[in-house]
């Protein structure tokens, strides 16, 4: 349940103010809620590291993994 203030904000400067297409709604959460979706984060990268589930060869939401890390392992061959 998130509630949040949407404002729209100008894409780039210069653009013309009248045009809505020149516009991108900028979103702000309130604290409880980023509160709520840090502890949500926290919790589920806890069960999901210990689960037996996660692959090795993952590199999306694994510390110290990146998309140059699984380049890497790519290219090396390991």
């Amino acid at each position: 349940m998130k509630f949040a203030i949407v404002t729209p904000s100008l894409k780039k400067a210069g653009l013309d103010k009248s045009v809505t297409k020149n516009f991108c709604p900028v979103s702000n959460l309130s604290t409880v809620s980023k509160l709520l979706e840090r502890l949500a984060v926290v919790r589920l990268k806890q069960h999901i590291c210990s689960s037996s589930n996660l692959n090795n060869l993952q590199s999306a939401y694994n510390q110290g993994h990146s998309t140059e890390t699984a380049l890497c392992k790519i290219l090396d061959g390991n």
